[in-house]
């Protein structure tokens, strides 16, 4: 393990920005905070999946 590895407060934090930035993004897409379900919606759920 190396001294550049995360801590879990620290990968927490870093989980919730990824999150609200995805938040976002899908209100800007689809004037929602939450993408819509189907085909729409899939790149969203693809990348909160990964």
């Amino acid at each position: 393990m190396s001294d550049s590895d995360f801590k879990q407060p620290e990968r927490l934090i870093v989980l919730l920005a990824e999150v609200a930035i995805l938040f976002i993004v899908s209100k800007v897409a689809f004037g929602s905070w939450l993408p819509p379900f189907g085909d729409k919606g899939f790149w969203f759920y693809g990348v909160v999946l990964s």
